[in-house]
């Protein structure tokens, strides 16, 4: 990922689960703040994260969201629509990857 100038110190990541390729087409999970990342020049870097419960305890976090969750049903007509739109979401995909180029 990267930004326009200014570089962006802080990132809000949403978490969805589907298998549409737009956010927009799937079901949000949640989000998290990343912040005071570092400025770098457009593909110089990785950006490696770790996070933990408290600075001292080092216990992994796990993202869960017990609300909001897709049923078996909605699942699996969320496949049903991704096969059925595959096209048009490659469309879209070689659209976005087109002006991340330019």
């Amino acid at each position: 990922m990267s930004s326009p100038p200014p570089p962006m110190i802080n990132l809000t990541i949403q978490v969805y689960e589907g298998e549409r390729g737009r956010a927009q087409d799937n079901n949000p999970l949640g989000k998290f703040e990343l912040s005071g990342i570092s400025p770098a020049p457009r593909g110089t870097g990785i950006l490696a994260v770790s996070a933990a419960k408290n600075k001292t305890s080092g216990e992994k976090i796990t993202i869960t969201s017990d609300k909001g969750r897709l049923s078996e049903e909605e699942m699996e007509r969320m496949v049903e629509k991704a096969e059925k739109y595959k096209l048009e979401d490659e469309r879209n995909k070689k659209k976005v990857e087109a002006k991340e180029r330019a």
